[in-house]
């Protein structure tokens, strides 16, 4: 019995490997509900996109700061991360004159990193390929709405009511609309509850799935 986080990823190792689809079961990488217990939204000023992940070129954070001009001037966008791609996007920044609402972190305390995801109004990942994606998970779970590429395994999350898709190649024209509407959305209580047990599994459910797998194939 082979394990996938997704169906996407499922259908890839049945396709790839040509293996019978009864062969792979679909456990979704988990999220700690602990951790979320009692995270609250701070009122802040202006609006706020946030993105978190590696700052390579396939993850798709370029499109973020490319869309800033066509933004309103209260938006800022917040990209927690590392990787190769981090200085071109603070030059592209630069360039485009929005290097003053474009913010970069890293290293942040987890608890930090949480609040952000409550803070923000909306999280966006821009990905070519994804197997499942953790932070959307996350930020589902911290109450934010999300915007993701309609590819891969993301695709799995657009449901029009908690995420958001854009076709991929991006529209910046296309990705302009989708965010601006999509910021003036906020997630009714516990929305997330629809992924509960589907998407978003807290860690302990991953567990006992897996214990189950092993204790059925091992006999």
């Amino acid at each position: 019995m082979i394990v996938a986080v997704s169906d996407f990823e499922k259908s890839l190792i049945c396709h790839d490997f040509r293996i019978s689809e009864d062969r792979v079961t679909v456990i979704p990488n988990g999220v700690d509900f602990s951790e979320f217990e009692g995270l609250k939204r701070r009122d802040h000023k202006g609006r706020t996109i946030l993105y978190v992940g590696y700052l390579a070129s396939f993850k798709g954070a370029q499109y973020l700061v490319e869309v800033m001009p066509k933004l309103p001037k209260d938006v800022r966008l917040k990209i927690v991360g590392g990787g190769p791609m981090k200085p071109f996007l603070e030059k592209r920044a630069l360039e485009l004159g929005v290097s003053g609402r474009v913010d970069f972190y890293s290293n942040l305390l987890r608890k930090d990193l949480l609040q952000m995801y409550a803070d923000a109004d909306v999280f966006a990942l821009l990905s070519k390929y994804e197997a499942y994606s953790i932070v959307v998970a996350e930020a589902l779970t911290a109450g934010t709405p999300c915007i993701v590429t309609n590819t891969s395994a993301l695709q799995e999350w657009i449901d029009n009511e908690t995420c958001f898709g854009v076709d991929f190649p991006i529209s910046l024209n296309r990705l302009g609309e989708i965010v601006t509407s999509v910021m003036d959305k906020r997630l009714k209580k516990n929305a997330f509850m629809k992924w509960q047990g589907r998407k978003i599994l807290d860690w302990n459910e991953v567990t006992a799935r897996l214990e189950t797998v092993y204790e059925e194939n091992l006999l």
